[in-house]
């Protein structure tokens, strides 16, 4: 729907409720990687720290990805795509 409007109310509307949750934080970064500008940065840090918080997924490897994608950081965003390949490897086997 490309309506950026709508999800930082929902967002914000997430916050009420819980504040530290998870998922909020999720949304949080998405919503900044739809922001764009410095708000990549702050989207990459996010997924940075539910990585350190609980484990370092692949949903969270693509997310940085994308967040070094639009900064134009390609060789950071390789580096963790391929990261995230490896994981998919190791558990398909």
């Amino acid at each position: 729907m490309n309506r950026v409007d709508l999800a930082r109310n929902e967002l914000a509307k997430m916050r009420q409720k819980e504040d530290d949750a998870t998922l909020t934080n999720l949304a949080e970064a998405w919503v900044n990687i739809a922001l764009g500008g410095d708000k990549y940065s702050e989207a990459f840090y996010i997924f940075q720290e539910l990585a350190q918080k609980y484990s370092v997924t692949v949903k969270l490897l693509n997310g940085q990805a994308a967040c070094h994608i639009h900064q134009n950081k390609f060789a950071d965003a390789e580096d963790l795509l391929m990261e995230a390949l490896e994981r998919v490897t190791q558990i398909e086997q």
